[in-house]
């Protein structure tokens, strides 16, 4: 899936605009969705294939952008983000070569977060 049409499907199941979205490993879990919207970061669960076609299935954490401290982290080709609200932390991480399959999506994710490195 296109990082476009991840964005898309995303923006379709928030009800708002997305600015970024990409597959990442969120606290060691592979191939979750992660979304950038003007308001929040959110990690669903995944994407399916539906007969209406991909989209993201449940939301397993979102954190108010602009209450929700950044930390970022890269080590050659793997870049990490942590994010905190009060209790609630979520480590995200993922490979951003340059022909990497879902790169894309992760630097534009990492870009839309801020990071300095992406």
């Amino acid at each position: 899936m296109s990082e476009t049409k991840m964005a898309e499907a995303c923006a379709t199941y928030l009800n708002e605009d997305v600015v970024a979205a990409g597959l990442f490993s969120a606290d060691g879990v592979a191939d979750r969705l992660v979304a950038v919207s003007t308001s929040r970061f959110v990690i669903f669960d995944g994407y399916d294939d539906t007969p209406e076609g991909y989209g993201p299935t449940s939301i397993l954490a979102e954190f108010d952008r602009d209450a929700t401290s950044l930390q970022f982290d890269d080590e050659g080709h793997t870049h990490r983000v942590t994010l905190q609200h009060g209790d609630s932390t979520a480590t995200l991480s993922g490979d951003v070569t340059a022909f990497g399959q879902g790169s894309k999506g992760r630097r534009l994710v990492l870009e839309a977060m801020g990071s300095p490195s992406a």
